[in-house]
């Protein structure tokens, strides 16, 4: 039987993605409610929790594949309230950058495997291209952690082990302003998870370095806005 799951095929993440959107923007009645720059005045803070499902699929994987998710914390600071900028596309790039800390866990489930890292993470909500309550963003979060992953074969050097892992991030998806406290968002990621060859080499010169990367993920969030 073919595998029908988001993890076996990536374009039902976005399916799913976009299904997530839409539901967002049929639940919504306050489109008009409040100004979205309220939101993000200048030294807002915001406390952020999210979970992502992932697959990475490599032909040096056994079986393929490797499916994964995980969940984080944030802690994070818009430090500028709303940019805004006439010069760039006549102010159509105007948003609030977001910049912020995250414990992170993430659970390579295929193969009972874990890491667990803190991330730095920065996101831009383009307030300029807001629809109602809805505005899209963008993100990317990179950390170093411990991970207790060995994976690969060493013979041919494609072997990936622990115990330091680092992990990349970037996102894009929609964010929607339930109020001026309140946001929930949805997005695709892509991951990247590599040892950068910080881990030694094998006996036989191997660099133990093979990395894991995925173009496709779907993370879901919500955070909670204070001044």
């Amino acid at each position: 039987m073919p595998d029908r799951t988001c993890f076996g095929m990536p374009r039902n993440c976005a399916c799913i993605f976009v299904l997530v959107s839409f539901i967002l923007t049929a639940g919504s009645r306050a489109a008009n409610a409040y100004d979205i720059e309220n939101t993000f005045v200048p030294m807002t803070k915001a406390v952020s929790v999210e979970g992502a499902i992932a697959r990475y699929t490599s032909g040096r994987l056994a079986g393929g594949y490797i499916n994964a998710w995980n969940v984080g914390a944030r802690i994070s600071l818009m430090p500028f309230g709303v940019i805004h900028n006439r010069r760039i596309l006549d102010g159509w790039m105007d948003g609030a950058l977001e910049l912020g800390l995250e414990p992170a866990f993430e659970r390579f489930n295929t193969v009972h495997q874990n890491y667990v890292g803190v991330l730095a993470e920065a996101r831009y909500y383009f307030v300029r291209l807001h629809y109602g309550p809805f505005l899209p963003w963008i993100g990317a979060a990179i950390g170093p952690g411990y991970s207790d992953l060995n994976i690969g074969r060493v013979d041919d050097d494609t072997k990936l082990t622990g115990p330091f892992m680092a992990l990349i991030k970037g996102e894009a998806g929609v964010a929607w302003l339930v109020d001026n406290r309140t946001v929930l968002y949805a997005g695709l990621e892509a991951q990247h998870v590599s040892n950068g060859s910080l881990n030694g080499k094998e006996s036989n010169g191997a660099t133990t370095n093979l990395s894991l990367n995925t173009p496709w993920g779907l993370v879901v969030g919500c955070s909670w806005v204070f001044r």
